[in-house]
């Protein structure tokens, strides 16, 4: 047992050596663990805003695997914590993240709920 126990840290320690050192590590409720560099999970979380902000009038993307492995996380809030670093970029309720593992759609419109974001055809093209 215990040889595979330092094995296990060895394999850690690679991972955080070529990862950069600045990991976000979430267990998973499976026994499982999801590592992402800090950074990749920014881009990844970031890019799922942007692309849900540009879908409204059609479907969602579907969330990026470290936000896949945050509603799969043991401690939901923790691991979300851990990868938004302060940051509020979810195009979802975080609470029912948390709370359910749950992704449910926010409205990227100030003062328009999502329902009717989508009632009213998506977001109006106002480029002319």
């Amino acid at each position: 047992m215990g040889w595979i126990a330092g094995r296990r840290n060895e394999v850690r320690r690679l991972k955080q050596c070529l990862l950069g050192g600045d990991v976000v590590s979430i267990k998973l409720e499976d026994g499982f663990t999801f590592t992402i560099d800090r950074m990749e999970a920014f881009k990844e979380t970031f890019g799922y805003l942007y692309a849900s902000l540009r879908a409204d009038a059609e479907s969602r993307p579907e969330p990026p695997p470290v936000l896949r492995a945050v509603a799969r996380a043991k401690n939901r809030r923790d691991a979300l914590e851990r990868v938004l670093a302060g940051y509020n970029n979810l195009p979802v309720d975080p609470e029912a993240l948390i709370e359910e593992g749950r992704f449910e759609p926010v409205s990227m419109l100030a003062g328009l709920t999502y329902q009717e974001v989508i009632e009213r055809g998506g977001i109006p093209d106002l480029s002319e």
